[in-house]
């Protein structure tokens, strides 16, 4: 459930906007063909709603990475260690991939392809919003499926109750024109009482479906105009087009822009049967005519009293529309420019449905912040994971086993195991992962860009996948390989500095590089301020004191050399009041308390106490690399009453 929780959120997220991008370019580029044959502008429309459909769809598809295969550690090949590489150089090449990735320069076309490659964006949301949308979509699903299906039924109905009857021989004569002028061999046509205007069906077999007053009527430009319509509308395959585009607007049901779109299709699929049919057999004005004494013929039953899941030729109710277009007298564009036109409208189309694949976003579950204190504890326990320790021991491992291993573990010992086992290792060594496993490097900096060794890192997804921890090494380089695509939460700690975490996808047989930048942690102070209780006072209930936290590593934390004890005011102590007082200021680089502000405080005078005498508190700054730096600092003052 949670799966598909999230996958109905991810569709909905990108249908929502990437259906408003695909509406809006097909809208523009359906301005320019305006002038155009109608049957342009409905290829264009159609098109939009399928790709509406397809690009959320296809948001829940993991991308495909190419990458190179895992590495074999050949006997007898000695790797010579690497410098590492400067902050600059690693920040340029995290744009381009792995550091240590080499291929050839892509191509012109690869670059083009590179361009819309897809940038997948995840956003965190609580279980809760997924199982939301998914009730939602799912009740918005059933509402539509089941007023399709109902249209279905109907039509279905009036095809098998449609009767078929001879025509009148001057009718049988003009049914015979229309076919020779639509360009189509055999039509059945046949008649129901159940229908006030006439109507297309079927996909393999189309039927024209008429109502017993026109089936039965004479030969008129009306029954003409009605036939051709209808022809039309079958010899462009507009059944099969429109059940397509009415299961697409039943994904897409909830986006007003869907339902502009479906709206549109029907407009200009009439438009376009209509220039056809009086192209083709009666001519613009005559057509015209009949179209509306037709309409007048059945205005009594309603012209949209047609079923779904039917063709007929009052579908859109655009009539005026319809016949204003066919009187005017402006001519259309030619051929030629029409196909160029819609050609550079489709290109766009096709950009812009490349532009929204490529930026589409991925719904995920928050992550688990982890704890530094029990990531700490636990990477104990994590010693024995076979990860790979970019950069380790530069001498080596002495006293081994004489003539053994000469050229080392590459990115592991650099120089190798001196010593090494009798007689060498036969054949290759390789390291057993998964295919398509990827991997995370990073490299680690303090403040002042100096590289921080041994600080522990841990990676971890809410896929279940396991845990895995590792260190940065001399040069604050780690690796974590063997990792499940997907995208995990990365957290580097230090005693000393602020937890970092961030997000990292983790690709298909690739290298996600990064760069960490630690801060230097909060400096805790704590000072108890007693004072004895005045008798007859009631107490009141002491707020509970801040653990401190320790801070240690490669800083020197700031330490408190000058302290002024606070003064407990005497009408505090006689109201029963007691509590702690939690202020927030900045150590300077001289060691001085600045931007001095009350956080929580159970009453303004012990704020007031406190205030002045932490103002002339004085510090041995916090060093960093034996240089001074400012750090925030919390500063609890407790004032308790004894008895």
């Amino acid at each position: 459930m949670e799966t598909l929780s999230r996958w109905v959120l991810t569709f909905l997220l990108n249908a929502l906007w990437q259906t408003a991008l695909i509406t809006f370019v097909v809208a523009a580029a359906a301005r320019l063909l305006r002038r155009a044959p109608a049957r342009y502008c409905h290829a264009l429309w159609a098109a939009g709603l399928v790709l509406s459909v397809l690009l959320p769809l296809a948001s829940l598809r993991e991308p495909i990475k190419s990458g190179t295969p895992p590495p074999v550690i050949e006997r007898g090949k000695q790797s010579e260690p690497e410098l590492p590489p400067s902050r600059a150089n690693l920040a340029q090449n995290l744009g381009a991939g792995s550091p240590d990735s080499i291929s050839d320069p892509p191509s012109i076309t690869g670059k083009l392809l590179n361009s819309f490659a897809r940038r997948k964006r995840s956003i965190a949301f609580p279980p809760w919003v997924g199982e939301a949308a998914l009730g939602f979509y799912l009740v918005l699903l059933l509402i539509q499926l089941a007023r399709l299906v109902r249209a279905w039924k109907r039509a279905r109905q009036i095809r098998t109750s449609a009767q078929s009857r001879a025509l009148r021989p001057e009718s049988r004569a003009l049914l015979a024109q229309c076919l020779a002028a639509m360009g189509l061999r055999h039509v059945t046509v046949r008649t129901s009482s159940e229908l006030a205007g006439p109507a297309t069906m079927g996909v393999i077999h189309p039927e024209i479906i008429l109502p017993e007053a026109l089936f039965d009527g004479p030969a008129s430009d009306e029954f003409a105009s009605a036939l051709c319509h209808e022809m039309a509308h079958i010899r462009r395959n507009d059944y099969l087009l429109n059940l397509i585009c009415e299961v697409a607007l039943v994904a897409l049901a909830f986006h007003p822009a869907a339902w502009l779109m479906k709206r549109r299709i029907d407009e200009t699929r009439e438009l376009a049967c209509d220039e056809a049919a009086s192209q083709r057999f009666l001519g613009p004005a005559a057509y015209a005519r009949s179209l509306v004494s037709l309409a007048n013929s059945i205005a009594p039953l309603g012209l949209n009293s047609r079923p779904g899941c039917t063709l007929g030729v009052f579908d859109s109710n655009i009539l005026e529309k319809r016949v204003m277009k066919l009187l005017n007298n402006q001519p259309q564009i030619s051929s030629r420019r029409a196909r160029m036109l819609f050609a550079a409208a489709a290109l766009a189309l096709a950009l812009g449905a490349l532009t929204a694949g490529a930026f589409s976003v991925e719904a995920s579950a928050p992550m688990k912040s982890p704890n530094p204190v029990t990531l700490a504890r636990e990477s104990a326990n994590d010693s024995t994971q076979n990860e790979t320790r970019p950069g380790g021991p530069a001498g080596g491992v002495t006293g081994g086993p004489s003539a053994g291993v000469t050229g080392g573990i590459a990115g592991g010992i650099p120089v190798g195991v001196s010593g090494g086992v009798s007689e060498g290792v036969d054949d290759s060594i390789t390291v057993k992962k998964d295919e398509n496993a990827g991997s995370v490097s990073g490299t680690v900096f303090d403040p002042s860009g100096a590289r921080v060794p041994h600080a522990m890192v841990f990676i971890m997804n809410v896929a279940d996948a396991p845990k895995k921890s590792g260190e940065t090494n001399e040069s604050g380089v780690f690796s974590l390989t063997n990792l499940p695509i997907g995208v995990w939460n990365l957290a580097v700690t230090k005693l000393g500095f602020k937890t970092v975490q961030v997000n990292v996808v983790v690709f298909e047989k690739k290298t996600t590089s990064v760069i960490i930048d630690l801060e230097p942690g909060i400096v805790n102070q704590e000072i108890v301020v007693k004072g004895a209780r005045v008798k007859g006072a009631t107490p009141a209930p002491a707020t509970v004191a801040h653990e401190s936290l320790r801070v240690g590593g490669s800083i020197e934390a700031a330490k408190l050399i000058a302290a002024t004890h606070p003064e407990y005011p005497e009408s505090v102590r006689a109201k029963g009041i007691q509590g702690e007082v939690l202020l927030e200021a900045v150590i300077s680089k001289e060691g001085v308390p600045l931007s001095l502000k009350v956080i929580t405080s159970p009453d303004d005078a012990l704020s007031k106490a406190a205030l002045e005498a932490v103002k002339t508190w004085r510090y041995k700054p916090t060093l960093l690399n034996d240089e001074p730096i400012e750090v925030a600092t919390t500063i609890a003052v407790d004032f308790q009453l004894r008895d």
